[in-house]
């Protein structure tokens, strides 16, 4: 991916993060969670209220308690750490053999407020491995896993913004497939000789006879010119 669309891309899964409320952020990481790990994870989800299952942890893997995920949505999660404490706090309580916890924000921390908070886990939690994701790490996840279109669609579900810019994307913008067993049609070599000199040309005709596929073909041939 170009630098700066990476960055732009970057920027706004950044913003568009802000602005997502506890449950949704929560089922973002999740995915992203997935993705971090690599295997299956249970979520344990909300109630029918909607309220957060309490003494549980927020996400961990499906056949063990021993990495955990937590998310917070703090408005001063790096400021004034309480957030992250507490759900460390909570994490030992209710997974006493967890031996690896991933903390997510969707805040993003400058370097000073990450040094306070590793000291402080270095200091109190030795015993533990602890993994902080702010919001500009989730982004540079998200961005390492561009390729893995189906988890990456479900976490732009919750980032409508970076979900419109993501839909742009030449990796993302490929050519359609074939529907089916595609027949090369006489008409091909005319329209390659015809594009040579016209921008755009009008495929017409009665519905099911192929003007489909024909687009399709001529855009993957085509397409080492453009």
């Amino acid at each position: 991916m170009n630098q700066n669309i990476q960055q732009r891309l970057l920027q706004l899964l950044s913003s568009d993060m802000e602005t997502v409320n506890g449950t949704e952020f929560e089922y973002l990481c999740a995915e992203v969670f997935n993705l971090v790990v690599g295997k299956d994870i249970i979520h344990k989800g909300h109630n029918c209220f909607m309220k957060p299952v309490r003494s549980s942890v927020d996400m961990r893997i499906e056949d063990c308690t021993k990495v955990v995920g937590q998310a917070g949505t703090d408005v001063d999660y790096f400021d004034k750490l309480e957030k992250p404490l507490n759900d460390i706090k909570s994490t030992i309580k209710n997974c006493p053999n967890c031996e690896k916890l991933f903390l997510f924000s969707n805040r993003r921390s400058n370097d000073r407020q990450s040094k306070a908070l590793t000291d402080i886990i270095s200091e109190k939690y030795p015993h533990l491995t602890v993994e902080v994701y702010d919001s500009e790490r989730i982004g540079n996840c998200i961005i390492k896993h561009i390729d893995n279109i189906q988890s990456i669609s479900k976490v732009l579900d919750y980032l409508p913004q970076s979900k419109y810019f993501y839909d742009m994307l030449p990796k993302k913008n490929t050519i359609p497939a074939f529907s089916g067993h595609y027949f090369e049609r006489k008409d091909e070599k005319e329209i390659i000789k015809r594009l040579e000199s016209d921008d755009c040309i009008l495929l017409y005709g009665f519905s099911g006879i192929g003007k489909t596929e024909l687009a399709k073909c001529m855009a993957h041939k085509l397409s080492s010119h453009f």
